[in-house]
């Protein structure tokens, strides 16, 4: 009875081990690999590529510096309207009041902006090829996404030199995502 029971057990974990170790390799049959160096080469060897991605550094640029001009401009003009308010007991001049309060709103606004832009601007202005990896890695992304969903691949892995010491040709994908990532930089300098 006991060896039964045993015998039993077995089989039915057998079976239940197969079903299980079938549905997990079905759904892993699908991997795929990207040389994500070979994808930075290829598009900064591409100037007009290059030349879109710091055309958005330099709107980063530009955007920063209206944003440094208007604060600059709405703070003269809340030190005006706050020597303005002191001329007169408070609750008096409430046009001036809302006025200066309407700064104050847009003065939070512009610091926002300004504490958003700075560090994306600085890193760009001093470290362009990493600015400039960062923003093909930007684009990689999606692109990746957009790979999978089509092809149904169920893991993407980095292809790195230390990483992967061998990958069969067909499992790497790296051809099938550079002119999506070309794409997407290229429809960013439409935007």
């Amino acid at each position: 009875m006991k060896n039964v029971k045993l015998l039993t057990f077995i089989i039915i974990f057998s079976l239940i081990s197969s079903t299980l170790f079938a549905q997990t390799r079905s759904r892993l049959s699908k991997v795929g690999f990207i040389d994500t160096a070979s994808i930075y080469n290829d598009i900064n060897k591409n100037e007009s590529l290059v030349d879109i991605i710091v055309s958005k550094f330099r709107e980063n640029e530009e955007r920063f510096n209206e944003i440094v001009d208007t604060i600059k401009t709405t703070k003269s003009e809340m030190t005006k309207i706050e020597r303005e308010l002191k001329k007169f007991p408070a609750g008096t001049n409430v046009e001036l009041e809302e006025r200066y309060k309407t700064l104050e709103a847009n003065m939070a606004v512009l610091e926002k902006q300004y504490n958003e832009l700075s560090p994306i601007v600085n890193a760009q202005k001093t470290k362009r090829q990493q600015a400039i990896n960062l923003e093909i890695r930007r684009h990689m992304a999606p692109a990746i996404a957009t790979l999978t969903r089509r092809q149904g691949y169920t893991a993407i892995l980095e292809k790195r030199e230390n990483g992967v010491l061998y990958v069969d040709r067909d499992f790497d994908i790296t051809s099938q995502v550079l002119p999506l990532v070309i794409e997407s930089i290229k429809k960013n300098e439409i935007k």
